[in-house]
């Protein structure tokens, strides 16, 4: 009885960390279309309706992005942004630095280098997404696989 138990536990876990690793990827993928989105928004309206910053900001939908621009002056880090990796925010950080300290050429600049690596971010991304299914998959077949090994 225990050790069925025991089985059935190594077969849900491994399930739920593919579960998990999927889940991520998806909403990894779903984060960076929303900063690409919004980044490109706010890269429009300061090269091509010449606004000032705070106007531009305020276009933008309710959002991380949003959030995140509307701190950076005070330093303090928005919630919700678990779901993108280091290298992503740490992309995201120097487009917002680069906002307290250059003129709007600079920030545009700035941003269309920010957004190039974001959008190759989010193509890998997509990719990983696309296998999602794959990763729950996989977490059953070794959980089915332990479980076997276990009884």
């Amino acid at each position: 009885m225990l050790k069925t138990l025991g089985i059935g536990l190594v077969f849900l876990v491994c399930f739920w960390i593919g579960t998990d690793r999927s889940h991520r990827a998806e909403e990894r993928c779903r984060m960076l279309e929303t900063v690409c989105r919004d980044l490109g928004a706010l890269l429009v309206c300061i090269r091509s309706e010449r606004l000032p910053l705070r106007q531009c900001i305020d276009r933008l939908p309710e959002g991380w992005v949003r959030e995140r621009l509307s701190t950076v002056d005070s330093g303090q880090e928005p919630t919700g942004s678990g779901s993108l990796d280091a290298k992503d925010r740490e992309e995201l950080d120097r487009f917002f630095r680069a906002l307290q300290k250059t003129d709007a050429g600079g920030v545009a600049a700035t941003g269309e280098a920010a957004l190039a690596r974001l959008n190759e971010s989010l193509a890998s991304a997509k990719k990983i997404a696309e296998q999602s299914r794959l990763f729950r998959t996989v977490g059953a077949l070794c959980g089915a696989v332990l479980a076997v090994l276990l009884w």
